[in-house]
């Protein structure tokens, strides 16, 4: 899990798009959502990118995400995981056919 973490803030999938760019209201709504909707197995890489990034959220058993309050590069590994997860998701869909 570790490695997949360091590789997704390493090398950005999406070349055209800067790691760096701030989230639009929008896109952190779509994110929130997306989070929500994750199986619970996929949970723990989210809260891994989460404490890598703010090591003050590993105090407690909960986590309360401020998400106005994450920097970029954060949200956007988020946003990559969820990605991956998808396509690995569609990818074993449709195999199964």
């Amino acid at each position: 899990m570790q490695d997949e973490l360091h590789s997704m803030r390493v090398a950005p999938k999406r070349s055209d798009v800067s790691d760096d760019r701030p989230m639009s209201f929008e896109e952190k709504q779509a994110l929130c959502a997306s989070i929500q909707t994750l199986p619970v197995e996929h949970l723990n890489m989210i809260v891994n990118i989460i404490q890598q990034g703010m090591p003050q959220s590993q105090q407690d058993d909960e986590i309360e995400i401020d998400i106005d309050a994450m920097p970029p590069t954060m949200l956007r590994a988020i946003e990559r995981y969820i990605e991956e997860v998808g396509k690995k998701k569609g990818a074993d869909e449709a195999g199964k056919d």
